[in-house]
């Protein structure tokens, strides 16, 4: 009897010493998270980063907001741009496009876009100016779906498929828009060699000279869809790309600004990507080149950061 009851103790020794080295080796739970400590005012007017997965958002940090811009810090005006986003660009096309930066400012262009890392253009951010694209409370669909499929112009034709950032400019044999040097199959190697070659020595002496620039669209406004087209080549293949989708029908008539829109339409894959994007299009943009120049959109559409 005495030796089953130590047998017994023994047994329930055992099992108290095998349960305790078990929740000592069972992992810490991980601390609740918390919010985002939003950091300074940018001198930008970042309000939020967000990284991109997929469709969805995820908050990566947020910014001290100056006054006049408080009623941007709303999440429902992030989700609401966010939403047009994903609506006109599916993920599958943009597989490029890592973060969403979020911002205002009274001078800040409308959005841009920039590569995550200078040296490797797989990866991209773009930037939405919130000042630009609301109107009070309610988005400027229009404008801000304009704007989109312009930026994403930006995307398909600066990416690590289309630009060897590796390059650089003095070794570059075809076009450098800054990023690095297009390559053979790029949308802006043919583009540029067809439609900014010959203008391209005189172009150069513009610098930021803004009577100059004036000067110069005046004098090829046939080439262009916009006047905002005739900043550089890489501003101008970007609002080609943007009239090529939203326009119904390939450009008739002989001016280099159409031309440039039918150019789009020898690639299989632009002609896949205004196919995908037209499908989100619930917005009529009636600024559209149709033989001539009819708008003249902001000076400063883009601003690029590096």
């Amino acid at each position: 009897m005495i030796n089953f009851k130590k047998h017994l103790l023994l047994i329930l020794l055992t099992l108290i010493i095998v349960s305790c080295n078990k929740k000592k080796d069972e992992p810490t739970p991980a601390p609740a998270p918390t919010p985002t400590q939003k950091k300074q005012v940018s001198e930008n007017g970042d309000i939020a980063t967000y990284n991109i997965n997929g469709d969805q958002l995820e908050l990566k940090e947020e910014f001290e907001v100056a006054a006049q811009f408080k009623q941007f810090e709303d999440k429902a005006k992030h989700n609401e741009l966010w939403a047009l986003v994903t609506k006109l660009l599916p993920a599958d096309i943009r597989p490029q496009l890592a973060e969403l930066i979020i911002y205002a400012a009274d001078d800040g262009g409308v959005a841009y876009v920039a590569p995550v890392n200078d040296q490797d253009l797989s990866k991209w951010r773009m930037g939405f100016n919130l000042n630009a694209v609301y109107r009070g409370n309610l988005l400027d669909k229009p404008e801000a779906g304009y704007t989109i499929i312009h930026e994403f112009g930006h995307l398909a034709t600066l990416h690590a498929g289309q630009i060897d950032a590796s390059v650089r400019e003095a070794d570059c044999q075809s076009y450098f828009p800054g990023e690095g040097c297009s390559k053979s199959n790029a949308y802006l190697t043919p583009f540029y060699d067809k439609y900014w070659k010959d203008i391209a020595t005189e172009f150069g002496t513009i610098g930021e000279d803004p009577t100059k620039a004036d000067a110069f669209y005046n004098k090829y406004q046939s080439r262009f869809v916009t006047q905002y087209a005739a900043t550089n080549p890489g501003e101008d293949i970007a609002e080609v790309f943007t009239h090529f989708v939203l326009r119904n029908d390939q450009s008739t008539g002989n001016e280099i600004a159409g031309k440039k829109i039918n150019l789009f339409y020898d690639f299989d894959e632009s002609k896949t990507l205004r196919t995908r994007i037209r499908k989100g299009v619930d917005f009529n943009y009636t600024q559209l080149y149709n033989g001539r120049v009819t708008n003249s959109f902001r000076k400063r559409i883009c601003v690029r950061r590096h």
